[in-house]
């Protein structure tokens, strides 16, 4: 089930989500006045896409994705205008549940 931060009004703004599957496409709908957010995982690998996947989607095959190594945060600018994301998309690169990761949505500059 996505994840829905669109009437975020405070910035910065930490979200944390207990656990990621890694089969499948976790969505985070982003607030349109946000101009970055930040994803890491102190214990674990996860993977964040971008391209073409709709929440829930299976991941096998799927190879356009970054990947943040554990104990590392990745600050990602979103776009402006019609180039601007609506949404990101994150998977654990491991075989447990637990994975817990930490999102900061930073306002536009």
């Amino acid at each position: 089930m996505a994840i829905d931060l669109r009437a975020v009004s405070s910035y910065p703004y930490f979200h944390t989500i207990a656990s990621l599957s890694e089969a499948n496409a976790l969505e985070i709908k982003l607030p349109p006045e946000a101009g970055k957010i930040s994803i890491g995982c102190e214990l674990d690998k996860i993977f964040v896409y971008q391209n073409g996947l709709t929440d829930g989607a299976l991941l096998s095959g799927t190879e356009n994705h970054g990947f943040i190594p554990a104990a590392n945060f990745l600050p990602i600018g979103l776009g402006k205008g019609t180039t601007r994301a609506q949404s990101i998309f994150l998977a654990s690169a491991e075989s447990t549940a637990a994975v817990k990761v930490c999102i900061i949505l930073e306002e536009k500059t």
